[in-house]
C-alpha cells in the first residue's frame, strides 16, 4: 500500500514538472510570462557598421534572453546587434574596430556564457 502512494506522488510531481517545463518553453525562461521588449537601434543602415563580430552564446535559451542580450549592445549607437537563435549565436555589426573582450563582458554581465 505504501508502494503505491509513494508512485502516486512521483507521477503527479513528474505530471507537474512536465507542465511547467511546456509552459517555459512557450513564454520563456527569462523574466517569467513578460515578454522583453527589443531597443530599436539609432540607424539600422548596415553600410554604417563596417565591423562584423560573431560570438556562440550556449547558454542562450528563449526569446526573452536574446532580446536582453542584443538591448545591451543596441542601446549604443555604435552597434547593431542580431541573435540567432538555432545557432546559438550573435552577430554585432560595429562602427569601430571590435574588441572582443569588451563584447564578452558585455554578455558575462548579462549572466551569460559567450564564446
Amino acid at each position: 500500500m505504501g508502494n503505491i502512494i509513494v508512485a502516486a506522488i512521483v507521477v503527479v510531481l513528474l505530471i507537474i514538472g512536465v507542465l511547467h517545463y511546456k509552459k517555459t518553453l512557450q513564454s520563456g525562461c527569462c523574466g517569467e510570462h513578460d515578454q522583453i521588449k527589443k531597443i530599436g537601434t539609432g540607424d539600422k543602415d548596415k553600410n554604417l557598421y563596417p565591423y562584423r563580430t560573431i560570438l556562440h552564446i550556449d547558454d542562450m535559451f528563449c526569446k526573452n534572453c536574446a532580446a536582453t542580450i542584443e538591448n545591451a549592445f543596441n542601446q549604443h549607437k555604435e552597434y547593431l546587434a542580431s541573435v540567432n537563435m538555432n545557432k546559438k549565436e550573435i552577430t554585432i555589426l560595429s562602427m569601430n574596430q571590435p574588441d572582443l573582450e569588451t563584447y564578452k563582458q558585455m554578455i558575462i554581465k548579462l549572466g551569460y556564457s559567450p564564446r
